[in-house]
């Protein structure tokens, strides 16, 4: 799946009330390069308009994903 195909998916689970990172969703973002994985999140969690959901999404991402480490969630929240 392309990055404009993971980010409008992951938008429609969000607005149906389902997992924004679901299985599928977290499948596509693990096999992008890593650049790529960490833009993705940050457009994900940007077009989610009420801010309590993305500070929850933000609070869950090291829950999440299994690569992610400390500097990427940094980095996110930075872009956010």
């Amino acid at each position: 799946m392309k990055q404009e195909e993971i980010i409008n998916k992951a938008i429609h689970y969000y607005k149906s009330g389902k997992d924004v990172f679901s299985s599928d969703i977290r499948d596509a973002i693990d096999n992008l390069p890593h650049h790529d994985r960490i833009h993705t999140i940050v457009h994900v969690i940007k077009k989610i308009k009420e801010p309590a959901d993305s500070y929850i999404l933000l609070g869950k991402l090291n829950e999440t994903f299994e690569w992610i480490n400390q500097d990427d969630i940094d980095t996110i929240r930075k872009r956010v």
